[in-house]
């Protein structure tokens, strides 16, 4: 995905808010957890928004979410901007719900909407300019919700231009604007880490950095968790294997273990680096399936056997395998 701006999703933006939220008090982090992380939280998920299709209007919903979170806070100079920009959001909503869908829309409409986009956004995005030009980062520790581990990350904001960064080892080059999360091993602290080459502007988060139960709800819509069924004919033969997804891949940021409970057995995936586990030979898809202790939907793939040999008995590709199962209970928490 290429943009003038690299963009994040809005998932970012929801855990850059909940890690703000345990800054410690002092005039600069009282700057960035108030005004910047939030304001950059919305022109993030603000511009990650296309009209191309259904995927890339996703994201209206969060800003119109953070938007409703912000503006509490936000300084009155800025509400007008804000007002203006969740405006347009409902008017998209509207506008292609009208219409009958995304994919009904002309060329020339959607390139309307875009342009409507990019002019609602630029304001703020000026007011950013202003308010937050220098870079910040904060640490955040290993966390542990029980059924989700997330390694130590580094949330760095940029402000108005490139960063380079270096926390231990790790040396990354970020574009303006973007909030981003970067892995970062367990013993980096404060000292370890420079923005362009300095080290002020960096803090550590203070108190746990744990996912809420908002996040991990959000996580359980964003992640799809497929089953296929295993094949004994195919040479050598298939076992069956649960695999973690994404919606729209290689759009959420970091990585992490969680936890998948299947008929009441516990498996362990390790996202993105192992996303599947295999069964055994004789497992079926699950009827009751919870994702980090949140109960979702288990998509039931179809049996991907080699075809069979000439003179085998066609109907024995199928051996062992369930057409269909009954399926756990959609989360809509």
């Amino acid at each position: 995905m290429s943009r003038t701006l690299r963009m994040i999703v809005a998932m970012i933006a929801l855990a850059a808010t909940f890690v703000a939220a345990n800054q410690p008090a002092g005039a600069q982090d009282d700057t960035q957890a108030s005004l910047c992380v939030p304001l950059e939280a919305v022109i993030d998920s603000s511009q990650q928004i296309q009209f191309g299709d259904a995927a890339g209007i996703a994201d209206t919903g969060y800003v119109g979410e953070l938007i409703v979170r912000f503006r509490p806070s936000a300084p009155s100079d800025l509400l007008p901007l804000l007002d203006e920009l969740d405006a347009f959001v409902d008017d998209v909503s509207d506008e292609i719900a009208a219409a009958g869908g995304i994919g009904v829309l002309t060329s020339e409409q959607r390139a309307d909407l875009q342009q409507r986009g990019a002019a609602a956004i630029a304001p703020i995005v000026s007011y950013h300019d202003v308010n937050c030009p220098t870079p910040s980062a904060q640490l955040s520790p290993e966390c542990s919700t029980g059924p989700l581990r997330v390694p130590a990350l580094l949330i760095v904001r940029p402000g108005s231009q490139p960063v380079d960064v270096v926390a231990g080892s790790v040396e990354a080059t970020l574009d303006a604007f973007v909030v981003q999360m970067i892995v970062v091993p367990s013993n980096v602290g404060v000292d370890d880490v420079t923005l362009n080459g300095e080290s002020a502007g960096v803090s550590v988060v203070d108190g746990p950095a744990c996912p809420s139960a908002d996040f991990l709800a959000q996580m359980a819509i964003t992640f799809q968790v497929h089953f296929t069924p295993g094949c004994a004919t195919s040479k050598p033969p298939v076992a069956p294997q649960l695999e973690v997804t994404e919606q729209y891949p290689g759009r959420f940021p970091f990585p992490f273990t969680v936890d998948l409970v299947a008929d009441g057995e516990l498996f362990t995936v390790d996202y993105p680096k192992n996303p599947s586990i295999e069964l055994p030979a004789n497992a079926v898809a699950p009827r009751e399936l919870t994702f980090a202790g949140i109960p979702v939907k288990v998509i039931v793939e179809p049996l991907g056997c080699d075809p069979p040999s000439s003179g085998a008995n066609p109907s024995s590709a199928n051996d062992g395998a369930p057409n269909s199962v009954p399926l756990a209970p959609k989360f809509t928490g």
